[in-house]
């Protein structure tokens, strides 16, 4: 039997989020009071509520999920929730590289990408690129990104 389960990376931008997931192909829904999330039944788990949500149906037109994945708001950040069976076989098309890969670590780093590009904009400093060819992700899930002139 699945359950879900809170992940440990920590996202403190809700816009870069939204823009991931949209990027992704995902039109989530927004709660400020929580959603319980739906597994592959339709049951709920009021333990396990959702700010931003994306829907099993939209997940399974693309990935085969099995239940509503979703992000709960801790403390001004955000935290993935996902079912420990989709964790095993939710794929997204990476944005960055065009392949299917991890759900998970397809967000991470497009998140860290977007998430990069902004602080810099925020800063005043532009003009830069990212190289797509140095998108890493190391054995701790850490993504690292090289951007160019």
């Amino acid at each position: 039997m699945s359950r879900f389960f809170v992940c440990e990376t920590v996202y403190e931008d809700r816009a870069v989020i939204l823009e991931v997931l949209r990027e992704l192909g995902y039109e989530p829904r927004l709660s400020e009071e929580g959603v319980a999330l739906s597994n592959y039944y339709g049951r709920t788990d009021s333990t396990m509520k959702a700010n931003i949500i994306i829907p099993k149906d939209q997940l399974n037109r693309t990935t085969g999920a099995s239940n509503d994945i979703g992000f709960v708001k801790q403390d001004g950040k955000y935290k993935l929730i996902l079912d420990d069976y989709d964790s095993r076989y939710l794929k997204a098309k990476d944005p960055i590289t065009g392949k299917m890969e991890n759900f998970e670590q397809a967000f991470q780093r497009s998140y860290v990408v977007k998430a990069a590009q902004r602080k810099l904009m925020s800063r005043g400093i532009t003009g830069f690129r990212l190289d797509k060819t140095k998108v890493t992700v190391d054995a701790k899930g850490r993504v690292q990104v090289v951007l160019r002139r």
